[in-house]
């Protein structure tokens, strides 16, 4: 008898009695935990990373108002991480409700145009992405890239001209 539901189950060889099963246990969600709604809060060590991330890109930025009116600056990097912090709590709501996602690549699309600060605190905030590893090499990878091209225009793209040097075009097309 395959079937018989008793001989399937696990059993104590001593009494061939079905085995005692664990008792399953449901853990609450983290808001229920704590007696009510709450938020995970960004820590004191990630607003100190966060704030010296932002060192050479606010120096760029401050550089590049020279040209550029500053309200237009200010106002970009404001819109842009509004949109970001948004769409990182959309996603989140989307992903508990069982929901349609936003896109990986369009949370990088908008972290390379300079949503990256929010991305970084809403990843903490919502703690959403940050397990996720292949999102995190990705995230810093986007950061590293703006840190450096914020410290090449602050020395007049010397690196970037020098890479350019060692390049033969000729080689590049045939």
């Amino acid at each position: 008898m395959p079937d018989d539901p008793e001989r399937s189950a696990p059993f104590d060889r001593r009494s061939r009695r079905p085995a005692p099963q664990a008792p399953t246990r449901r853990v609450p969600p983290r808001s229920d935990r704590r007696g009510g709604k709450s938020r995970a809060r960004v820590g004191a060590t990630a607003c100190v990373v966060l704030l010296a991330l932002l060192i050479i890109p606010f120096c760029a930025l401050c550089k590049l108002s020279g040209f550029l009116d500053w309200r237009g600056v200010a106002g970009y990097a404001c819109v842009i991480s509004l949109g970001m912090w948004f769409l990182y709590r959309k996603d989140k709501q989307q992903a508990e409700a069982g929901g349609w996602r936003t896109p990986e690549v369009t949370l990088h699309a908008i972290e390379v145009f300079g949503g990256w600060p929010a991305a970084f605190l809403a990843q903490r905030w919502y703690r959403h992405k940050i397990a996720k590893r292949i999102y995190q090499i990705n995230f810093w990878a986007i950061v590293v890239l703006h840190q450096f091209v914020a410290f090449d225009y602050l020395q007049d793209w010397r690196f970037s001209q020098a890479a350019l040097a060692r390049l033969n075009p000729e080689q590049l097309f045939n």
